[in-house]
């Protein structure tokens, strides 16, 4: 008979099992057995005594794995022809806590799709199991008190992370966690407005596109039919009305289609003059056609632009807007309108003023019309004056050119010319004279060197010596400060030349000329 299993065991313990046998002879050997292994040394002790055999096995410090252990005493005799052998067993029951183990910690399945959790467990006796949701208080529903947790539709908002526990009454308690990702398209926040209104002129607009997805979606902004793209939030740092327009978010993720949603951004404000600012002046020539124009972004539109003329006596007058000179054109948020003058004339002239108005406000442009009847004469000065500054360099560089190539031969007229010979004799009534001061005069009017006179040897009256070596000049006459008249008739006299060029004879008018002076 054995005895000992009845006693409780639990992991960690000490199991102490006896195996006893009475009678027979001679008495029987007795073994313990686990399964077909039978057990030896230590844990084996046997006793004879009055006619009885007993052994008993001690198990130290039981295991769950020690769980289910088939223990087997048998009795043997030597005869086994006389006696069958005799055994004992029974099944050792250990109990120990949970053990748990998570095939897969993350899960991740697309939106929709079913998704199973699990966690095993191994525990004796059988653990409770419970599944909670961290962070969710709520009640789950499914089969929470199973090792697998099955939600039959997985949607985004049951995301999250969800908690295994198992208990069997022997302590610790074990825990696992399964972390479960649903991924599901992007999808832009649908409160975002489809239409928004910013004040021209602002300095600072941003608008966030706000989007929910997993994986975390791209998201960008960009001008609807154009590949023109902004990061997300969209900023400008200047509002102005060429920036209206539809804007698209655009969001994208890995393995899902993307998602747009349209945004008309509309900028509302004053009227704002486009192109050379408040004042500008034209010139026209009379005659021509003159054509002023004002361009105007608004929002709203401004009805017409209204055009006023002041002449140069300070008068205005109102200029009908149904005119046929004045044409008006309206495209989204811009009006333009022309002025045309046809064969401008001087009372033409004046200042004329574009103004434009809406609800935000006004804004006006002055147009100095200036009328003339030809060009300044200082740019047909300039033109002649560097026409021939031109004409003139040209000319230069040419001759240099040619006296540089030979071409040009140097004039005779370079060579000094001679001066006319000294008159020999100078005849004077009454008085003899060098002709010195005379001959000064000579040489200044035809501006030649004037060397010294040698000094004078004797005075006759007939006859006066100079000899003016080195000195040449062209033929011509001596001044007529150089005859001394005083004593001829009427003061006058005469001059006879010689074929040389040389002064023969000084005589008074009238008196007869002999050539046999010299």
């Amino acid at each position: 008979m054995m005895t000992g299993l009845e006693l409780p065991s639990k992991v960690g313990q000490q199991v102490q099992l006896r195996c006893e046998s009475s009678g027979g002879h001679p008495l029987p050997d007795l073994t313990w057995y686990n399964g077909t292994q039978a057990f030896s040394g230590q844990r084996v002790r046997k006793q004879e005594r009055d006619g009885k055999v007993e052994v008993e096995l001690t198990l130290q410090q039981l295991t769950k794995w020690d769980n289910g252990m088939n223990l087997t005493c048998r009795a043997r005799q030597p005869f086994p022809e006389i006696t069958s052998e005799q055994e004992s067993w029974g099944i050792l029951n250990v109990h120990y806590p949970p053990a748990m183990s998570i095939p897969r910690t993350s899960v991740r399945v697309i939106e929709g799709q079913p998704a199973n959790l699990t966690c095993l467990v191994d525990s004796n006796p059988s653990a409770i199991i419970r599944w909670t949701k961290l962070g969710h208080n709520s009640f789950l529903r499914g089969n929470i008190r199973e090792q697998t947790f099955h939600i039959p539709g997985a949607s985004r908002q049951d995301a999250g992370t969800y908690k295994c526990s198992a208990e069997n009454g022997l302590p610790p308690i074990s825990v696992g966690t399964v972390t479960l990702e649903v991924l599901y398209p992007p999808q832009i926040d649908p409160s975002m407005d489809e239409r928004i209104s910013i004040l021209q002129g602002d300095e600072e607009f941003s608008l966030e596109c706000v989007v929910e997805g997993n994986p975390k979606p791209k998201v960008m902004w960009r001008r609807k039919d154009t590949k023109l793209y902004w990061k997300n939030p969209l900023r400008f740092h200047l509002v102005r009305y060429d920036i209206e327009g539809t804007y698209q978010c655009v969001a994208t993720s890995d393995g899902f289609t993307q998602r747009t949603k349209d945004v008309f951004i509309d900028v509302v404000g004053k009227p704002k003059l486009e192109g050379e600012g408040d004042s500008s002046t034209m010139s026209v020539l009379t005659g021509e056609t003159a054509r002023l124009g004002c361009t105007v972004m608004a929002d709203p539109l401004p009805h017409d632009i209204k055009w006023i003329w002041r002449n140069n006596y300070g008068q205005e007058e109102m200029l009908s807007s149904g005119s046929s000179h004045i044409v008006t054109i309206r495209r989204n948020q811009q009006i333009t309108s022309s002025l045309t003058i046809p064969k401008v004339a001087v009372q033409h002239a004046g200042n004329y003023v574009c103004k434009a108005t809406n609800m935000f406000g006004s804004v006006k442009r002055n147009i100095d019309l200036q009328i003339s009847d030809s060009f300044p004469d200082i740019i047909v000065i300039t033109s002649i004056t560097a026409g021939a500054i031109l004409l003139l360099t040209v000319v230069a560089v040419v001759i240099l050119f040619a006296k540089k190539k030979g071409w040009i031969c140097k004039s005779h007229q370079d060579a000094p010319r001679p001066m006319p010979p000294v008159p020999k004799y100078v005849y004077k009534t009454g008085t003899i004279d060098s002709g010195v001061e005379d001959l000064q005069e000579l040489q200044e009017m035809y501006g030649t060197l004037k060397p010294r006179p040698p000094p004078r040897v004797e005075k006759k009256w007939e006859l006066v010596g100079l000899s003016y070596t080195g000195l040449v000049h062209s033929t011509s006459l001596p001044p007529y400060s150089a005859v001394d008249h005083r004593n001829h008739p009427g003061g006058k006299a005469v001059l006879d030349i010689s074929p040389n060029g040389s002064i023969e004879r000084v005589a008074p008018l009238g008196s007869p000329v002999s050539n046999d002076m010299g």
